[in-house]
């Protein structure tokens, strides 16, 4: 079941947050081929989360816990993203560090929660009536095996930079939730429910969230 709460945050956290992970150094890089170009894909920044004396963790555990109830970190991280995400569900790593396990009577909630840290009209992420523990994108879903309907909300979501296998897979899925970026807003899905992004490439923006997997 997926959430999505707008002014999750205030403008003035949302700028504290902004202000505290400015300075703070990228921890990883992916690349992607782009058009014959090796291009940035997204870049990772230690959320610092798992840091329970910290500030972020005492600005976001209350609220995150209220939502969630109580909640283990499996990991989680500030992503700016240059380039859509394809379909994808988020696989499961279950730290066994307790520097991750903040009280180990806690249950996981096996959920994902993106925080956004900016917006823009191309900024959507989009979240498909579809759960898998494994993804296999040459096995297209057949309508009538999966009671599942078409969305025509799909025919106002660019996802031109879908291959044409992913198009052909998503073709009759229905959509659980588009969440359409705001600053200080909050989405979450199941871990392995299908979802993506726009392609908001040619805006030229790149997208900043908080993401966390419980």
């Amino acid at each position: 079941m997926t959430q999505t709460v707008y002014n999750f945050l205030t403008v003035d956290e949302i700028n504290f947050l902004l202000s505290y992970y400015d300075n703070k150094p990228y921890t990883s890089e992916k690349t992607t081929e782009y058009q014959g170009h090796n291009i940035v894909k997204n870049r990772h920044k230690d959320s610092d989360y798992n840091l329970v004396d910290g500030p972020i963790y005492q600005l976001l555990h209350p609220k995150l816990e209220k939502l969630l109830g109580s909640h283990i970190l499996d990991s989680g991280a500030v992503l700016e993203s240059h380039y859509p995400y394809q379909p994808h569900i988020d696989s499961r790593k279950r730290f066994t560090d307790k520097f991750y396990q903040h009280n180990t009577d806690e249950k996981c909630v096996d959920t994902a929660v993106l925080i956004s840290l900016n917006e823009d009209p191309s900024f959507k992420t989009i979240i498909f009536d579809y759960f898998s523990k494994s993804l296999d994108l040459t096995q297209v879903p057949e309508l009538k095996n999966n009671n599942i309907t078409a969305s025509s909300v799909k025919d106002n979501i660019d996802l031109t930079h879908f291959t044409d296998q992913e198009l052909k897979f998503v073709d009759n899925l229905k959509i659980s939730n588009v969440y359409n970026w705001k600053v200080g807003g909050l989405v979450t899905w199941n871990r392995n429910q299908l979802h993506c992004s726009s392609n908001f490439y040619s805006s030229g923006l790149q997208k900043k969230a908080l993401v966390f997997f419980f």
